[in-house]
């Protein structure tokens, strides 16, 4: 393979967008959970966002290592 650059980690904006991604995740996880949406959500329903949550960034951290591994 000459010629060819070895690769060397996640560049800085993918770092950035996967430590996004895992903070909006966060985010809509807190926000689920304050009075204000307690008063509009049924906790049923605040479990399962909190669940969606948490499935929906795994598998981020599945396709962001696949990526990874490929690049």
């Amino acid at each position: 393979m000459a010629g060819m650059t070895p690769y060397a980690g996640p560049t800085p904006l993918s770092s950035q967008l996967n430590t996004n991604f895992h903070l909006g995740a966060q985010d809509v996880r807190t926000l689920t959970w304050t009075n204000l949406a307690s008063d509009w959500l049924p906790t049923s329903w605040q479990e399962s966002i909190t669940q969606l949550s948490h499935s929906v960034t795994g598998l981020w951290d599945s396709v962001y290592r696949a990526v990874m591994l490929v690049l």
